[in-house]
């Protein structure tokens, strides 16, 4: 089975879509970060890095999406605005997760 290398595989994509696959690769590199730190604010026991980081990253992504979907800006300041977006979304995602669990849990 033949292995192919990335720059064959970028030979074959025009530049718009070599932009978005980096645009999304950097999504999910924000949403690990962020789910790595947010792992260490939330779970003081220690647990859940893996729910964390994928949680994580599904915030990213979907707010990455988001922002690119409402197209605000253009160019350079489309990718700035979405990786902005993508934080805020993974933040958004994780603590929403973590208030909804902690208050299924403890019920008042």
């Amino acid at each position: 089975m033949p292995l192919v290398n990335l720059f064959t595989l970028s030979i074959f994509m025009s530049s718009q879509q070599q932009s978005w696959a980096l645009t999304v690769a950097v999504w999910i590199v924000l949403g690990l970060i962020f789910g790595f730190i947010g792992s260490k604010i939330f779970n003081l026991d220690g647990y859940g890095l893996g729910r964390d980081c994928l949680l994580g990253v599904v915030g990213a992504i979907s707010g990455g999406l988001l922002a690119t979907f409402t197209e605000k800006f253009s160019g350079y300041d489309l990718e700035r605005f979405s990786e902005f977006v993508a934080i805020v979304g993974a933040a958004v995602f994780m603590l929403a997760y973590h208030v909804l669990h902690r208050w299924r849990r403890f019920p008042s």
